[in-house]
């Protein structure tokens, strides 16, 4: 039970919980000022190698706080910050990287994950979420494909994982035409698995979330390592959107 206790937190930026097998890991409000400093780069990776080692956790559930990912968060973090560096390249260079070292724990992890989002979901959680394993979306919630706005490239490795799960055409018309996907769109796309009301949403995830625990840890880890072959070139994939995002802060 050490372990769990070490792995528990309650700061301005996440909350973790621990009951019946399941880890929660909660994003709040400024995750933006967490993940675009650099003193937080290790933070997540270490964080998670340590949940993914820990035998009492059979299940990583994520849940994100309504409008934590949104993109007004993101804009409030441009404009107020008082660094000289702090442009939208620079701001978007850190969070990207970061992050992206969060997604590679999040498919490396021999344990079952699962994501809960709430509110507007901009490109690069959109991303993220596509590297859980279950993914769950409340009924009012929308991933907003904003990058164009800022003349950026898709980020997040979104353009890796869609391109998993839908034919390029279908990609193609969604990173460069589309504004917004609803979370019945989502869900016929077969982006998620389900969708839950917006009353008790967190609930509903936890109970999901213990229904799996009763597979077995040896059917997950492998079954997850066979199914993971598909992400060999995630690294590769990683490399080039951190060059893409180096050479715009040059």
């Amino acid at each position: 039970m050490d372990e769990i206790k070490n792995l528990l937190v309650n700061t301005e930026e996440i909350y973790t919980s621990f009951s019946d097998g399941v880890f929660m890991l909660k994003f709040k409000k400024n995750i933006f000022d967490f993940l675009t400093e650099f003193e937080h780069r290790d933070f997540i990776s270490k964080f998670m190698k340590n949940v993914k080692s820990c035998s009492e956790i059979s299940i990583i559930l994520v849940i994100n706080e309504p409008g934590s990912f949104d993109s007004s968060e993101f804009y409030k973090k441009i404009t107020s910050s008082t660094k000289k560096y702090d442009t939208i390249s620079n701001i978007n260079f850190r969070e990207v990287n970061i992050l992206n070292n969060y997604i590679k724990e999040i498919v490396k992890s021999p344990k079952l994950s699962i994501v809960g989002l709430q509110g507007n979901i901009i490109t690069p959680f959109f991303g993220m979420s596509l590297a859980f394993d279950y993914r769950i979306l409340s009924e009012i919630s929308t991933f907003n494909i904003n990058h164009r706005k800022f003349a950026e490239h898709p980020s997040g490795c979104l353009p890796f994982f869609l391109q998993q799960y839908l034919s390029r055409g279908v990609v193609s018309e969604i990173l460069y035409e589309k504004d917004l996907i609803t979370a019945q769109e989502a869900f016929r796309f077969g982006l998620v698995n389900h969708i839950f009301p917006v009353e008790g949403f967190e609930e509903k995830c936890f109970d999901r979330a213990k229904e799996l625990t009763s597979i077995k840890a040896s059917v997950v880890t492998k079954t997850k390592k066979i199914m993971n072959y598909q992400f060999t070139d995630l690294e590769n994939y990683i490399k080039c959107e951190a060059d893409l995002l180096r050479e715009q802060i040059h």
